[in-house]
């Protein structure tokens, strides 16, 4: 059974490479896009989380107002069969997100995540992220493009 998160956040400005630790999670082409207010703004409000395994990051139902990136590390998600045990649908490593339906404006998940190793995680608030995709629809246009193919090849097995 999953123990109740006990991780260390660090602000990701806060960080020396912050720059490059986003530009790894969101790739350079992305990070590109940004107006430099747009990265000081995405930075100032993102996190580094470090979790140890078995760590929840969110539960199925739960409310969750964050998107993650996962910067190393696996994260397992499930979904609950009720009269059954958690069932888990699929691993996410190094580079991937979760929590997609907090930034689709769906912040109650469809999934429980929960760390598998020790990993650290991105935390980008949705409220930011939104802000910046609303006031620079090239970027928003290349980021949704880039997560749908990435969950393409997933749903695939390609990745």
């Amino acid at each position: 059974m999953a123990t109740p998160p006990t991780y260390q956040s660090n602000p990701l400005a806060s960080l020396p490479h912050a720059t490059d630790a986003l530009r790894h999670a969101l790739g350079s082409n992305l990070i590109a896009l940004l107006q430099p207010h747009e990265l000081s703004e995405l930075l100032a409000n993102s996190s580094l989380l470090n979790l140890p395994p078995q760590s929840v990051l969110f539960r199925e139902g739960e409310h969750q107002p964050n998107l993650f990136i996962v910067e190393s590390g696996l994260v397992q998600l499930t979904i609950h069969i009720p009269g059954r045990t958690d069932i888990p649908i699929l691993s996410v490593g190094p580079s991937e997100l979760l929590a997609w339906s907090a930034l689709l404006g769906q912040q109650t998940m469809t999934c429980s995540a929960i760390t598998s190793q020790p990993t650290a995680l991105i935390l980008l608030p949705t409220h930011a992220l939104s802000k910046i995709t609303e006031q620079n629809p090239t970027f928003a246009a290349a980021f949704f493009r880039s997560e749908e193919h990435t969950s393409e090849l997933q749903s695939r097995g390609d990745i």
